[in-house]
């Protein structure tokens, strides 16, 4: 899914002597290079869920490969068994094969709090702070006369640390850095159930089979194992490998979003305690 970027983004200022009515110049002339900080960020993320979503794919499709080997492997190896009923293997096996064409593990980019929350909540974020910034520089530079120095000591504040659209970047990047983990730990439960296979498959020798011609001899110990064999669905473990990614990339983007939503308020608190300090300066130099 692609995600739209924000329009606007982080005003960030320079220090410097600041005119009446240059302070509004400033932070329009600065947003173009916050915007472009913010959208790169976005990109790295929406690539980074792309990627893990194939790398994913690609453990599940090996997965398949490996039982629809298996399931062959025993039809081919035991229809010249007529005692034997393959019917359950033969229809397991196409079960696999429809599922494997037309079925996937929930992809990242599914997972709501990314789709629906932390990302269109962080471009929310960075329209309103920049509008905040605009808003903040508009008013400080309408009020402010040339002979006052009121708009040289805080003007510069609406670009200082804690105001800054970086800090929104940063909650982007932070989860960005943490899908490698959730791509590794699908792959390594999608792996350690590949490794059961062989175990799985060898306990075929378990039984005492017979030779093809010889009625006479019990075949209830291989009928069960081909039976049982053939109950193994991939749901069970498509159930869990999606329980594996959607515990942690619930939990990695809804702190992601958490942070957007709270760095925005201390942005705008921040924003009017500036605004608050600059009608004092105003008020004690007229």
């Amino acid at each position: 899914m692609k995600h739209y970027l924000a329009l606007t983004g982080a005003l960030l200022l320079v220090s410097g002597n600041l005119a009446a009515g240059s302070l509004t110049e400033t932070v329009s002339g600065k947003v173009t290079e916050a915007l472009a900080k913010f959208n790169d960020a976005l990109n790295t993320i929406n690539t980074s869920v792309a990627n893990a979503n194939n790398n994913m794919a690609s453990s599940w499709m090996t997965w398949y490969d490996l039982a629809i080997a298996q399931y062959t492997s025993l039809i081919d190896r035991f229809q010249q068994y007529p005692m034997v009923d393959l019917n359950s293997l033969i229809s397991g096996r196409n079960d696999l094969v429809f599922e494997r064409n037309y079925t996937t593990p929930a992809k990242l980019e599914d997972d709501p709090y990314y789709t629906y929350m932390l990302i269109p909540n962080a471009n929310l974020a960075v329209s309103q702070i920049g509008d905040l910034l605009n808003a903040a520089a508009a008013e400080m530079s309408s009020q402010a006369v040339p002979a006052n120095n009121c708009l040289n000591q805080h003007g510069a504040s609406l670009t200082s640390s804690p105001i800054t659209i970086d800090r929104v970047t940063d909650c982007i990047l932070a989860a960005n850095g943490k899908i490698p983990r959730i791509e590794a730990n699908v792959i390594v439960h999608i792996n350690a159930d590949i490794a059961l296979a062989p175990p799985t498959f060898n306990l075929l020798n378990l039984c005492n089979v017979p030779e093809p011609t010889d009625s006479s001899s019990s075949n209830i110990c291989l009928t069960q194992y081909l039976s049982r064999f053939s109950q193994m669905k991939s749901y069970r473990l498509k159930t869990s490998i999606d329980s594996v990614r959607s515990q942690q990339s619930g939990m990695i983007f809804s702190t992601a979003d958490r942070c957007v939503r709270l760095v925005q308020n201390d942005i705008r608190d921040a924003v009017d305690r500036v605004k608050a300090n600059f009608a004092s300066c105003l008020s004690t130099s007229s």
